[in-house]
């Protein structure tokens, strides 16, 4: 009958410390296998490239040859417009800055700035940023662990630690105090 209250308030216990470590953020729930942590996206977009790409020579071969086009009298009006050369080399010598957003939604936030100068890129920034919610998944490989047990010869309780697949238990029964040893074995992923 003593053994059989002992036992009892044991399951009690167990009962009682699964239901709040399963509330608690603090306390490692000993019957997850994996803890599940989340943090949250950036709050502060940054650079993620930023170079001044190396120019390159650009070939162009005319092909066209000065005696495909025909031109016939009352054919083509030509119309002559006077040529702003000052115009024409001052956006040549500008410096223009684009700044294209590729992407800006709640997952993720992503802005293109270039700089044109004399018909090159001059300079060219990625900017970046992540909004969503990252779960981190650590594989719970410590825990306590507590049990409660029955056979022929009575119920017994056990307290032990796991330390990845090993768990080691100090056992109590109506015949003594016992150890006990366990090795997890996993079947297939």
């Amino acid at each position: 009958m003593k053994y059989e209250r002992i036992a009892a308030a044991a399951l009690l216990v167990v009962i009682v410390v699964s239901l709040l470590v399963r509330g608690c953020d603090l306390i490692v729930n000993p019957f997850t296998k994996y803890i599940h942590k989340y943090i949250k996206g950036d709050s502060i977009p940054y650079t993620v490239y930023k170079d001044k790409p190396v120019p390159y020579a650009v070939h162009i071969h005319d092909t066209i040859p000065i005696y495909d086009t025909i031109w016939t009298p009352g054919d083509t009006t030509y119309i002559l417009k006077p040529v702003d050369t000052a115009r024409i080399l001052r956006d040549y010598f500008a410096r223009v800055q684009y700044i294209d957003t590729v992407k800006n939604d709640s997952s993720a936030l992503i802005v293109l700035n270039e700089t044109i100068f004399k018909n090159r890129i001059e300079n060219r920034e990625v900017i970046f940023q992540n909004r969503r919610r990252t779960a981190i998944i650590h594989e719970n490989n410590h825990a306590i662990v507590l049990g409660a047990g029955g056979s022929l010869t009575g119920i017994d309780v056990s307290v032990g630690y796991r330390n990845k697949r090993n768990v080691f238990n100090v056992t109590y029964s109506r015949l003594g105090v016992g150890l006990r040893y366990q090795r997890e074995i996993v079947i297939g992923k």
